[in-house]
């Protein structure tokens, strides 16, 4: 058996939600009902389904490539990022 959820959404938060589904190759009721069920399976919000945008991507790429600060424990780091 199943239940109808209604919910009221900003149309521009649901169409760029639409987008991103879409690109993740779902739909808003596929999503949903993966959220409820994964919801329930592990009694919290268990999931990160992002699309990475280029600034992150830069970061990522100038870690891995180790460009940037470098600093070898939280003390130098607090020290260095001090304001």
């Amino acid at each position: 058996m199943s239940v109808l959820i209604r919910s009221r959404i900003d149309e521009v938060e649901a169409q760029s939600a639409e987008l991103i589904l879409s690109q993740l190759g779902l739909n808003m009721s596929e999503y949903l009902r993966f959220a409820v069920r994964s919801l329930n399976n592990r009694k919290g919000i268990p999931f990160d389904m992002t699309i990475t945008n280029p600034e992150t991507l830069k970061a990522i790429d100038d870690m891995n490539n180790r460009r940037g600060v470098i600093v070898s424990s939280l003390e130098e780091f607090e020290a260095k990022y001090q304001e």
